[in-house]
Formats: C-alpha cells, structure tokens, sequence
C-alpha cells in the first residue's frame, strides 16, 4: 500500500483548503529581535535542524492570539528547547514561521488545530517532541494543507478525508 496513488474521493469538497508559506530557517534569536517580519501574522512554527543533509522538523505548534515570539518566551517552550539541544548536541535548532492562506474554510482556532495536528501527524518521526499532538490528532473536517516557500522540513501536500486508490 505505501507507494500507491490515493485520490481524494471529493476533492472539490474539502472544507479547508490551505496554502501555508513557510520562511527559511532562522535563529531563535532573530525571532526576538523582529528579523523575522512574518512573526506578526504566522499561525504555525517549526523548530527544525539539519541532521545528515536533511531537514527535520523537531517539533512543529501553533499561535492564534499571540504571536511566535512571545510563545516562545513561554517557559515551557524554553524549557522545550533546552530539551532538545541537551538530546542532541552538535545540532543547530532553527525556526521556521508558517503564514496560511485559506482558499477554502476559515480560520477559526479549531481549525487552526486540526490543521497543527495534521501536519505533526504526517512529519512525525521518533525524535519529535510532539507527543501529545501524534497520540490524539483526528479532525471533523476534510482538510487539504499545500506548503509553499521553504518546506524542506515537511511534506509539501498533506490531507485527512476520505480516499480511493485507483
């Protein structure tokens, strides 16, 4: 089954169609110094690293009422962070902002989660922080995600509904 082609059984009726454009990795550090001009308007973030000429995201999350730097002065974000780097040293941990633009749906904070949990659901791999989010996601909704700018750390089409292979 891995491999095969998997066509949305309605896919003209998705309730959320969403374009996420992400920004490159960046330091945390430009984050809190306004260098990164999405952080005003990006609902989702990654916290990536390149590990054997590959991106991997490490933990990817959500704001809706605040922006990513002030969530990640959080202290649980801190210590999340903390976390990570003693797990694995050598790394560099960067961050990437993801600003989306509905073309179908809104965005509602429940959307906003069904979407954060669809995306750690599908880029999940073993050294993810987000267990919660892998254990639990399941959505309502029919949902399509496009990532656009830079997805190096994610794959590019994800979607939860109903499908067939042809």
């Amino acid at each position: 089954m891995i491999g095969e082609t998997f066509t949305a059984s309605w896919p003209d009726y998705f309730d959320v169609n969403v374009d996420i454009a992400w920004t490159p990795p960046a330091p945390h550090d430009l984050l809190f110094s306004k260098g990164i001009p999405e952080n005003d308007y990006a609902y989702f973030y990654a916290i990536v690293a390149r590990v054997d000429r590959e991106w991997w995201p490490y933990y990817i999350g959500m704001t809706y009422k605040q922006t990513a730097a002030v969530r990640h002065r959080q202290a649980d974000h801190v210590q999340r962070l903390a976390r990570l780097r003693a797990n694995h040293p050598g790394v560099t941990f960067s961050l990437c902002l993801g600003v989306p633009t509905f073309l179908v749906g809104q965005d509602d904070p429940q959307t906003i989660e069904d979407i954060e949990g669809m995306l750690i659901y599908a880029n999940w791999h073993e050294d993810m922080v987000n267990i919660r989010g892998i254990e639990k996601f399941r959505s309502h909704q029919q949902i399509y995600v496009h990532s656009s700018g830079w997805t190096d750390h994610l794959y590019k089409e994800v979607s939860c509904g109903v499908f067939y292979r042809r």
